[in-house]
């Protein structure tokens, strides 16, 4: 009986896998780029970001213990710890450099 009782209370008793919550930064950049708006969803490996109504823009992105790298003509890092941010262009015709700061918002879904 105890074989076969194990099985199920196991299955309901440990969780199977581990489910990331989707984190909402508002980051406040020196310079004309202001502010921006970045989505992070950490288990699909992805980073949404968007400039005040202008479209936005998704990354799959390098998640470590410390920071988020992610981007394409433009680099952008964030610190973890901080919520530092850091944008660089690799877009030898229009160089920019920026940084500024994060933090975490919670987003509140609207029915309409």
């Amino acid at each position: 009986m105890k074989r076969l009782l194990l099985p199920p209370l196991a299955a309901i008793a440990l969780p199977t896998a581990v489910t990331a919550e989707v984190i909402y930064l508002e980051c406040n950049l020196d310079g004309y780029l202001g502010d921006i708006e970045i989505t992070l969803n950490e288990s699909e490996r992805k980073v949404t970001y968007l400039y005040g109504s202008g479209p936005a823009f998704t990354y799959t992105a390098l998640f470590t213990k410390d920071k988020i790298l992610f981007g394409s003509v433009r680099d952008i890092t964030i610190d973890r710890t901080t919520g530092n941010i850091f944008l660089h262009s690799t877009d030898e015709s229009s160089p920019i450099a920026s940084k500024g700061k994060c933090k975490k918002v919670n987003k509140t879904l609207n029915l309409f």
